[in-house]
């Protein structure tokens, strides 16, 4: 019997004891990003030492994934986040040490920007046919981000001009400003690894597929 008293007041004694964690930055706000970085600010903790601040991929189109990043501010309630990995999604924790140990985390999640895909494969003519052409469209590939589309561009092969994309426009234009090249098609990516006629007069995208 006096065994079970002492149980029960062991019991008893060790119910009340909990941990309170201290709060962490009220908020944390995204200021802006870039294809390797993502800049942040928070709010500041009250008797702050210093804060930290860790990054951790959660999502990326990259082949091999970055381990976590993890940063020391004193003096500051901003960050630019370096370093990271293009076309990715990152957990950002932030949080405060003090005189009463860490603060809870406060997080928010946020993409790097998508870059460019990898340059596409050389186009296949598979036959001619007057002013039409057959070729064979390749599936694209890219390790900064998803790709959403494809473009064919139609380009002059005599002409010494060499392609700029910034240039690129649909076929009157280019031919009114004696540009060699022109936007022949805007397509989904469910033209990958699918025959294509170039010439055929048709619409797609937007675009005029001149013949």
């Amino acid at each position: 019997m006096g065994s079970n008293t002492q149980l029960r007041k062991w019991i008893l004694l060790l119910l009340p004891l909990a941990c309170h964690s201290l709060r962490g930055p009220a908020s944390v706000k995204l200021l802006n990003t870039t294809e390797s970085q993502i800049n942040i600010e928070w709010l500041p903790v009250a008797g702050a030492t210093q804060y930290k601040v860790r990054a951790r991929a959660l999502k990326t189109y990259a082949v091999h994934p970055s381990d976590p990043f993890e940063w020391k501010y004193t003096d500051t309630t901003h960050a630019q986040l370096l370093g990271l990995t293009v076309a990715s999604l990152y957990n950002i924790s932030v949080w405060a040490d003090t005189k009463q140990g860490p603060t809870d985390a406060t997080s928010i999640m946020a993409w790097t920007q998508v870059g460019d895909p990898d340059a596409p494969e050389q186009v296949e003519v598979i036959s001619r046919n007057g002013p039409t052409m057959l070729i064979q469209l390749h599936s694209g590939t890219s390790s900064r981000g998803p790709i959403t589309g494809y473009r064919v561009v139609a380009f002059e092969k005599s002409s010494l001009m060499t392609f700029s994309e910034d240039r690129l426009m649909g076929h009157a234009d280019a031919a009114e400003a004696g540009i060699p090249f022109y936007l022949a098609a805007e397509l989904s990516t469910e033209w990958a690894n699918r025959t294509f006629t170039l010439g055929d007069g048709r619409t797609y995208g937007g675009a005029i597929n001149a013949p």
